[in-house]
């Protein structure tokens, strides 16, 4: 059929006409500070918020997608009043995806803050200490009276302002045990009150504000807990929630505190929040009862950039979840790309929460700038996680080939990276993501026992090619539930019992039992360059593996110049730690041993360890240490020191040195050849006696002395020399020339 010229103007002006009515967009949109969410979307009319480009595309997928959608974000700063949640309705598929990008060469920073203003001097109080008497100011905050609005970080620009803390204290005991497992399963009423020294608490009229900042019982997990109750003449406190263990002066683990470390860490409680501890520049005391803010600036003044989180989690991409069921309904396929993230408050810790090994983090809780519950196939790439009080990103529950690269998270109040699946039980859906090329460093700045990296209860993830540096406890931690925790009697403890799926596990006891439900299983470590962590505290390692499953491997990572004394290992695998793998690892110049391999099969193959001393023990030299019923390989090692010193720990608790196959190895004193050769014939006759597990061969006897000949130690260049006797007991060459980030990287972000 021929359509005339006249007849084909028609058809194209009704085309036109329709246009106008009902536009068709292209698969690009756009957003602006400056945009309208009535503009069309485009280059030049953008929408004003990610919600409204959201919906849009949301219509694209309710009619099938047919191409690749991209939201592209102009440069500038988006205040957010609350959180902006994708779902269901908002999943790319498998042929195209749908990306929410910073515009090119633009750097748009989504807020979850507010600017204070309206400050003036304040005039002298006597609560004040006096360095800081006509130097504070001070300012009415709507909302904020009665508690109403509460925030726990405060903000100037992109910098996080310390809130005020007392002087340190050592709370008096009220609580003994001799059983020292035993203590984390204290009554709720012994870990809720606190027994002080006089005058280090006063009961204040805004008791809600007010909290304490503890290390109850083991100084490796800070609590923070708000005050219910002060007796000042008893010298009595109560919270409002229990501790994590009781209050009291803490211990050193199963170790008695040294005299260079009691005096630090027995003064583990502070009080925060209080006019009486503001003290130095920075810090500022929100007062609900008065609904006033105070601030010491650093500056002449408080300036406009003075910024209070309203909002924890800034974006949430939730599918459907089943918690008691066997099937999620998952979001797919979408893409976040250069955006910043900033300005959130720090989690606040309820009745209610379920906490994973000693509260580090809250289970399936909004406790990040960013969360993933129950996602697959989704990215995020390029983007920066700063100036926050909480995690940077979380993925919760069911979780699927995700994956995280090329990012930048520093300056966080908690963890870097969460990847944290259902608690301990049948359902096992949380697997292969990846946490790649990201540079991780000061976190931690309100919660000290946060992590650069958490893997809990997932299996079959890779963490690779991470920058992770100064850190108040670990980089990367690999954990499930330890056995003890699965005790019915103790089933409403926050750490770890409340997440266990009792109905699924069949009063599992003892290790041996509940491996079956520890899901974190065959993951891999690799090519993670790691220094300057473990900095407050004690207890740990740089990489620490505890209650999972078969099959983790650790394996080319560089870990260098951790001096904190009061740790564990570089690389811990804790007693409930199996058949995992520790291979092709750097550690040098650190204050801990270098490995500890645990009490189960667990194989230490092909590290490098130079100049890993220990004050803890100060007749050694620790480079690793066994468990009491350590068994395995540690094979083909080269253990260095450059100093006189001849003494290597291997034996710390009583471990029979008989049940692992511990040979082929290279043990080295540098400034005392003699001294080493001596530590290995003793080792070797040591062996010998041992008497010999049923079937098993010891063959120890081919472990040198000789100098394994690096090419230059005292540049850390440790490649071995080809004439490197280490070449004649089987050892491989380590490939460190990919340890770290990739070329790839985002120069900015360096």
């Amino acid at each position: 059929m021929k359509i005339r010229k006249n007849e084909s103007l028609g058809i194209i002006r009704v085309g036109l006409a329709l246009l106008a009515v009902c536009p068709v967009y292209a698969t690009e949109f756009y957003v602006a500070a400056n945009g309208r969410d009535a503009n069309l979307g485009t280059l030049k009319r953008p929408f004003a918020t990610i919600e409204r480009a959201r919906d849009e595309v949301r219509k694209l997928v309710a009619a099938s997608l047919k191409e690749n959608v991209t939201v592209f974000i102009r440069g500038g700063t988006y205040l957010l009043a609350h959180t902006v949640v994708f779902g269901l309705a908002d999943s790319g598929t498998k042929e195209h995806t749908i990306t929410y990008a910073a515009y090119p060469g633009e750097t748009p920073v989504l807020s979850g803050g507010v600017r204070i203003s309206g400050w003036h001097r304040l005039k002298d109080s006597a609560a004040l200490p006096p360095a800081a008497h006509g130097k504070v100011w001070v300012t009415d905050v709507p909302g904020t009276r009665d508690g109403k609005w509460r925030f726990h970080a405060l903000f100037d620009g992109g910098e996080a302002l310390p809130r005020a803390r007392s002087d340190g204290f050592k709370p008096l005991l009220d609580y003994e045990t001799e059983d020292f497992w035993g203590m984390p399963f204290a009554t709720p009423e012994q870990k809720s009150v606190l027994r002080f020294p006089k005058g280090a608490l006063r009961n204040w009229p805004n008791l809600g504000d007010v909290e304490i900042r503890i290390f109850p019982w083991g100084p490796w997990t800070i609590n923070l807990l708000v005050l219910a109750s002060v007796d000042e003449e008893r010298g009595e406190a109560t919270t409002t929630i229990p501790a994590t263990y009781p209050m009291v002066v803490i211990s050193g683990g199963v170790r008695p505190l040294t005299p260079e470390e009691g005096p630090e860490l027995q003064k583990s409680a502070w009080v925060e929040n209080v006019l009486e501890a503001l003290d130095e520049p920075g810090e500022w005391v929100l007062n609900t009862h008065e609904g006033r803010l105070y601030l010491w600036p650093r500056g002449d003044s408080p300036g406009e950039n003075i910024i209070a989180p309203r909002l924890v989690e800034l974006i949430r991409v939730e599918g459907r979840v089943d918690a008691e069921g066997p099937a999620d309904t998952p979001v797919t396929h979408l893409v976040f790309r250069g955006l910043t993230f900033s300005h959130a408050d720090r989690d606040v810790w309820t009745a209610t929460d379920a906490g994973i090994q000693h509260d580090w983090e809250m289970y399936d809780k909004s406790t990040a700038l960013m969360r993933f519950r129950a996602t697959e196939h989704c990215l995020v790439d390029e983007c920066r996680f700063t100036a926050s009080g909480g995690t940077g990103l979380r993925f919760d529950l069911h979780s699927q080939y995700n994956r995280v690269q090329r990012s930048l998270f520093d300056h966080l109040g908690q963890s870097g990276v969460m990847i944290c699946g259902y608690g301990p039980g049948v359902k096992d859906v949380s697997h292969h993501n990846e946490v790649i090329n990201n540079h991780i460093h000061d976190l931690g700045e309100i919660y000290w026992h946060s992590h650069g990296i958490i893997v809990w209860q997932s299996g079959e993830n890779r963490v690779a090619h991470n920058l992770i540096h100064d850190m108040p406890r670990k980089a990367i931690l690999c954990a499930g539930v330890r056995d003890r925790h699965f005790d019915p009697q103790f089933k409403d403890t926050r750490e770890c019992s409340r997440l266990i799926r009792w109905a699924e596990v069949g009063g599992a006891q003892g290790f041996d039992y509940v491996i079956p439900f520890l899901h974190v299983r065959n993951n891999v470590i690799e090519q993670n360059l790691v220094y300057r962590i473990l900095g407050k505290g004690a207890d740990g390692g740089g990489i620490n593996l505890t209650g999972v499953g078969e099959g983790n491997i650790v394996r080319r990572n560089i870990l260098h110049d951790i001096r904190n004394a009061r740790a564990d290992a570089v690389i811990r695998l804790d007693g409930a730690a199996q058949a995992a793998l520790i291979s092709e690892n750097v550690i040098y110049n650190c204050a801990i041993p270098a490995i500890n391999p645990g009490s189960r099969d667990n194989f230490v193959e092909n590290n490098i360890m130079v100049d890993v001393s220990t004050r803890r023990w100060p007749a050694q030299t620790g480079h690793f240490m066994f468990g009491p019923e350590a068994r395995g390989r540690f094979q083909r090692n080269i253990v260095y020191n450059s100093s006189d010193s001849a003494k290597f720990l291997l034996n710390m608790r009583g471990a029979s040195l008989g049940q692992f196959d511990a040979d082929f190895n290279i043990f080295y004193s540098a400034g005392n050849p003699a001294g080493s050769a001596a530590f290995v014939e003793e080792l070797k006759k040591q062996a010998g006696a041992q008497k010999t597990p049923p079937g098993k061969i010891l063959r120890q006897q081919r472990t040198v002395s000789a100098d394994p000949l690096f090419v230059d130690p005292a540049t850390k260049d440790f490649r071995l020399r080809p004439d490197s006797p280490a070449w004649k007991l089987g050892f491989k060459p380590i490939d460190i020339a990919g340890i770290g980030l990739t070329a790839d990287f985002p120069a900015r972000y360096r």
